[in-house]
């Protein structure tokens, strides 16, 4: 996020909100993976952004909801748990 033409990291309730609201609107999965690589450049840490998603994916899962898997495959990204070359951190 942009604040007074400076970098500032988003917080992890702003990073939930963030992906959340992309899920909801159909972006792609691309965008989510931008969302999440302009919160680690502007300073997040794995930890929260790992932190962040898991609350949002047992949000989804309470609820049943379709779109659970996405937020999955994006927490995939974050702790490393795919090949190294897609790895967010």
């Amino acid at each position: 996020m942009v604040v007074d033409g400076k970098l500032r990291a988003m917080t992890e309730h702003e990073l939930i909100a963030e992906v959340d609201a992309a899920i909801v609107d159909g972006a792609a999965f691309d965008a989510l993976l931008t969302i999440v690589r302009r919160y680690r450049t502007a300073g997040g840490t794995q930890a929260d952004a790992e932190s962040a998603l898991t609350v949002l994916m047992l949000r989804y899962r309470s609820q049943s909801h379709p779109l659970e898997d996405r937020v999955a495959d994006l927490l995939d990204r974050v702790v490393g748990w795919c090949a190294p070359d897609l790895r967010i951190w």
